[in-house]
């Protein structure tokens, strides 16, 4: 069947999947719960983004957390990652800084990226730090933390071994739970539905093992995973 004429009977299929704000947010109990397999929904997100080639499909993991605990956070290295690679910014002074440029780090700096920081400038998405450039952090800690940029040791975001630390988060992706969801982005239009599955499977599979690593009593679980495309409905998933 092509997208076209999957695209043709969109309407219908529309009136019974809530939109992706409704699934995540609704507690209603007579809610219809439908939920498709991978190779059904990609191929209606598919057919909802036909023409539109900067699309991208993301997922949504709807997780049953404890209010007031650690949100989950962590890294995960794609199996097919975008082209738009990961950029790592390093703190770190004099030698440190010299091996974390010849590591591959785009941004290396002490209290020049300090003062950028101050002012809301960011041009990266992973931030890690050399244990003795920890204390310059703490001026902009609170600016840090929210966007989930703040390195510690505990996270391993932070090491005196700066070419190993660098290596590690080379070409990884973060993610970051809010209100108890997670979304992150599994690929672009462009990929085979098959890069699409096996990115979607090690997001998952990062997200389970931070859990497992919580040293919390309760720990969160996954509830629901919703698969969705730019601008368009969101499907809840069936096992995963």
């Amino acid at each position: 069947m092509s997208y076209l004429t999957l695209y043709r009977k969109i309407p219908t299929f529309l009136k019974t999947v809530p939109l992706l704000s409704q699934c995540c947010y609704s507690t209603k109990s007579n809610k219809r719960d439908i939920t498709f397999r991978f190779e059904e929904a990609i191929k209606y997100l598919r057919a909802l983004t036909l023409g539109r080639e900067y699309a991208n499909f993301s997922i949504t993991v709807n997780l049953d957390t404890v209010k007031g605990s650690v949100p989950v956070r962590g890294y995960v290295r794609l199996p097919f990652p975008e082209k738009k690679q990961s950029r790592i910014c390093v703190i770190a002074e004099g030698q440190a800084a010299q091996q974390a440029r010849q590591s591959g780090a785009d941004v290396v700096g002490g209290k020049d990226i300090i003062d950028l920081m101050k002012k809301r400038v960011f041009d990266y998405n992973i931030c890690l730090a050399h244990t003795d450039s920890l204390n310059l952090l703490k001026d902009v800690a609170r600016i840090l933390g929210p966007r989930n940029l703040m390195p510690s040791v505990k996270h391993g975001t932070a090491s005196n071994d700066i070419i190993s630390l660098v290596k590690t988060f080379k070409g990884t992706t973060p993610f970051r739970e809010r209100k108890g969801m997670i979304s992150q982005v599994i690929g672009p239009q462009s990929y085979s539905d098959e890069k699409l599955a096996a990115n979607l499977k090690a997001i998952l599979a990062g997200i389970r093992k931070c859990i497992s690593k919580m040293e919390q009593k309760r720990k969160p679980r996954i509830k629901h995973v919703y698969l969705h495309g730019t601008h368009t409905i969101g499907i809840k998933l069936g096992r995963v």
